[in-house]
């Protein structure tokens, strides 16, 4: 499921965009912006067509259902459009999935930060068994040079 907005008017670029699309997909967690020279049914279709074609097509597309979302290009193109609105199951079966993807990748997250803690206190008991000493340094601490060092 991809959320769509336009955002804008900024000013002009150096290409002479004025608008971004904005793609945000919601189980992934991306956010994409596309400079755009306008709202225009044609800019905004090519931005969306140029995002669709980098990163495939979604099954769901959420839009505030602005005007530029439901113009037509041009007369020669499909007369009508009817796009079907997500079920509320289908938002329902988005939203779990995202919930068990968020929970996965926070597990192996905190799996990865306790191995890393444990790398660094069998480093650091190493250090201190050869003899190195090893300092607590904290913020705000004033730093000695040389010369200031007690012996």
């Amino acid at each position: 499921m991809q959320g769509v907005d336009l955002i804008g008017p900024f000013q002009p670029s150096k290409g002479g965009n004025h608008y971004c699309l904005t793609a945000t997909d919601f189980f992934m967690k991306w956010t994409e912006a596309i400079p755009i020279k306008d709202k225009s049914a044609a800019c905004t279709a090519s931005a969306l067509a140029a995002l669709f074609y980098r990163h495939g097509a979604p099954e769901i597309v959420l839009t505030d259902q602005g005007g530029e979302f439901w113009n037509k290009i041009n007369s020669d193109d499909i007369d009508s459009v009817a796009p079907l609105p997500p079920t509320e199951e289908k938002i329902q079966e988005y939203l779990e999935a995202r919930a068990a993807k968020d929970e996965e990748v926070f597990q192996t997250v905190k799996m990865q930060v306790e191995k890393a803690q444990e790398r660094q206190k069998k480093q650091y008991r190493s250090w201190i068994k050869r003899g190195m000493k090893c300092f607590r340094i904290e913020v705000g601490m004033k730093v000695l040079k040389k010369n200031e060092w007690k012996t």
